[in-house]
């Protein structure tokens, strides 16, 4: 008795195995399951965070879409408008008369008699002449990167120097002359053309 028992072990055995193995085989293939759907999860959470950080880098390094305005925040506006004053055409249109002017840290808004953007040398010298002919104080703004203030006077005529900003190069010298409103990037684009030349040359 005991030997047939002995010999039904393996066939129970093999019985056992094959009514367990569904049993056993499907919650692995659901806890599989689940695992994928987290991983598939995982990765488009992170590829979405990467092109939002992609967007936020690209929108801080980009060029700037226009002046900066910082009337866009109120705690730094200053006074809403500027106190009237009498302007007298000049002899180049301007880009803005009267109103106000900031630096860059948009904390010295400032009355000005108005901008003048000369296109030339010569619209400059008719600026510069029609403020000595009326008794108007000159300010020279660039890129105007300038804080604290000392960037122009109030009720100044605000010279924009944007649009001078032709260079020339002396190959003999090693000398590059540049206008008032040029830029340190216009100038090394500059120099590297002048390199270029000279190897391709």
């Amino acid at each position: 008795m005991r030997h047939r028992d002995e010999e039904r072990v393996p066939e129970l055995r093999r019985r056992i195995s094959a009514t367990a193995a569904p049993s056993l085989t499907l919650p692995r293939k659901r806890g599989s399951g689940l695992r994928r759907r987290i991983a598939v999860g995982v990765v488009l959470l992170l590829l979405a965070l990467g092109v939002a950080a992609g967007l936020k880098v690209y929108e801080y390094t980009a060029a700037p879409p226009g002046e900066k305005d910082c009337a866009a925040n109120p705690r730094f506006a200053g006074p809403p408008t500027a106190p009237a004053l009498q302007i007298v055409e000049p002899p180049i249109s301007l880009a803005q008369k009267g109103g106000t002017i900031n630096d860059a840290s948009c904390l010295n808004r400032t009355p000005v008699y108005g901008i003048a953007k000369p296109a030339d040398e010569e619209a400059l010298r008719k600026v510069v002449a029609f403020a000595r002919d009326n008794g108007l104080k000159l300010s020279i703004a660039g890129a105007r990167h300038s804080m604290g203030g000392q960037a122009f006077f109030t009720n100044a005529l605000v010279i924009n120097t944007g649009n001078l900003k032709q260079m020339s190069f002396d190959g003999t010298h090693q000398l590059l002359t540049v206008q008032a409103g040029a830029t340190l990037h216009g100038s090394l684009a500059q120099r590297h053309a002048v390199r270029r030349e000279r190897s391709s040359g």
